[in-house]
């Protein structure tokens, strides 16, 4: 008999004919049938109110409850779980099969959900909460960290690294394949950077060779650079950097598939990092090359001029170069770039309150403890459907 069938009627069903003998009417099975699923079962009937029991094996008898027990299921679970030092969900079923019969994933994950102990384990945690990394304006902060590809080296010409660069607050980035990570290559590909896009007020790296060194500290001195470094072994430090790496390993792959050849990452990385900042980013509700850039010249044409003076000037476009612009147009065109500039770096820094604020949330929500004051204001998950086959959905109390 499969452990879904015991319902409050099936159980009754064998109870009585435990009891007494007697077959249910009508019997859904033949009563041979019926007969041979009952002898499984024990019937205690100096407990009271009577129990009824499965014969796992000889001298195992696991406690049965029907459909319409399952809250006293539920505690019989919980009981078990805190008389056995709060066990994980694994260790828990292995428990439960010799203790209560019928016991699926979804009741021991009700009762660990809903332990207050195993949630309360939570706030043991030695790593500290995470504090977001937070930007005000381009060149603010950049970070750099290596990628090891150093298993497709045969396939790019020898490259087997891959350094990846991010302006904080903008998610513009940069990237330059390398053959060895040693400190005069890194760092030269950082003060490219440096020269071509502007000198940031930090630099963000982590412990490794390549970025702590002399060469290192020189750059920082000549260019009046802070330079920070997280902690060792805890690259949650870095963790705007590192999920830029899975962004792009994910975007280096999927497109190397795409085109037949999976591990010539070297042939599509300019490719990728373009695609990449063109790309609206979540956290700035914005395109990276326009936070660090302003508006792109199609963006500037077709928002400052009308549709006249734009089909004027592309039938012009030949000619731009002898056309004469008047102090007072250029004044008002340096108005609106400035304006249009400001507008997007406000977006940015509430989008990126709001993405902060989330991370606190979601941080919080997984070291509480469901206690809870009088009268506090709580959100309650109840299921629309009582019917755990055809439940659909569920509404919030």
């Amino acid at each position: 008999m499969r452990h879904c069938d015991l319902t409050h009627e099936r159980v009754q069903q064998i109870i009585e004919y435990l009891r007494n003998g007697t077959y249910p009417d009508p019997c859904s099975q033949s009563k041979r049938n019926f007969r041979k699923t009952a002898k499984r079962f024990v019937l205690k009937r100096f407990e009271s109110p009577e129990i009824l029991y499965y014969r796992a094996a000889p001298g195992v008898l696991l406690r049965v409850f029907s459909s319409s027990e399952m809250n006293e299921k539920i505690q019989s679970i919980y009981e078990v779980h805190k008389s056995n030092g709060h066990p994980g969900r694994d260790r828990l079923m292995g428990l439960l099969k010799k203790i209560v019969y019928g016991v699926n994933r979804r009741e021991v994950m009700r009762v660990l959900q809903s332990c207050p102990i195993c949630k309360a384990k939570n706030l043991m945690n030695t790593r500290p909460v995470i504090q977001p990394i937070r930007a005000f304006s381009v060149r603010e902060r950049y970070i750099f960290d290596l990628i090891d590809l150093r298993h497709y080296t045969e396939f790019n010409q020898g490259y087997s690294w891959l350094l990846v660069g991010l302006d904080s607050f903008s998610k513009f980035c940069w990237t330059s394949p390398l053959k060895t990570k040693r400190a005069k290559e890194v760092i030269e590909k950082i003060r490219d950077v440096i020269l071509i896009f502007g000198k940031p007020l930090i630099l963000h790296t982590d412990n490794g060779k390549e970025f702590v060194n002399s060469t290192a500290i020189e750059m920082c001195n000549a260019f009046n650079i802070k330079h920070v470094r997280g902690r060792a072994r805890c690259p949650w430090v870095q963790g705007q950097v590192e999920r830029l790496n899975q962004t792009l390993k994910n975007m280096l792959s999927s497109t190397g598939i795409s085109r037949g050849n999976n591990y010539n990452w070297c042939g599509i990385l300019r490719e990728i990092t373009s695609a990449y900042n063109n790309m609206v980013h979540s956290t700035t509700k914005n395109t990276p090359f326009r936070l660090m850039f302003g508006p792109s010249a199609s963006e500037t044409i077709y928002v400052h001029y009308s549709e006249p003076e734009i089909n004027q000037l592309l039938g012009e476009i030949d000619s731009l170069n002898n056309t004469e612009i008047s102090p007072e147009l250029e004044i008002e065109y340096s108005k609106w770039i400035f304006k249009v500039k400001e507008e997007d770096r406000c977006l940015a820094i509430k989008s990126s309150d709001k993405a902060a604020e989330k991370m606190a949330r979601r941080r919080k929500w997984a070291n509480d403890v469901e206690v809870y004051e009088v009268g506090m204001k709580v959100v309650r998950k109840v299921f629309v459907d009582s019917n755990i086959h055809t439940r659909k959905g569920l509404c919030l109390q």
